[in-house]
């Protein structure tokens, strides 16, 4: 894309996990195609809007993301830019899990808490 043209640079996907009514847990992922507008801040805001429409529209109250190893930048990304924790690591798929629970999610249980 020229500098100043509208387009499309990447996309940012939502999936409402498996038993959301439950856990109430979004995976989210994220590509910035055009490798000039990387390093700008549009995945970090991207991202961030997603989690808070998925937190006003859904009730979303967990946000995972699973990043391929050797993928630093989004690792980073979501570890130190949003504040994910990684919480596990896939071997058969050689991928982190990294996650973000919101207020009302209980960890322990995967479930939302009473409120």
């Amino acid at each position: 894309l020229k500098e100043g043209s509208f387009g499309m640079v990447g996309d940012v996907n939502l999936f409402l996990c498996p038993h959301f009514l439950e856990t109430r847990q979004v995976e989210l992922s994220i590509m910035i195609a055009e490798a000039g507008y990387r390093g700008r801040g549009l995945a970090s805001e991207s991202l961030r809007l997603t989690m808070e429409f998925c937190k006003k529209r859904f009730g979303a109250l967990r946000f995972i993301a699973k990043i391929s190893d050797g993928n630093i930048a989004s690792y980073s990304l979501f570890k130190n830019k949003l504040g994910f924790t990684p919480e596990e690591f896939d071997e058969s798929f050689k991928q982190h899990l990294l996650a973000k629970n919101c207020t009302g999610y209980d960890l322990a249980t995967r479930k939302i808490k009473e409120f």
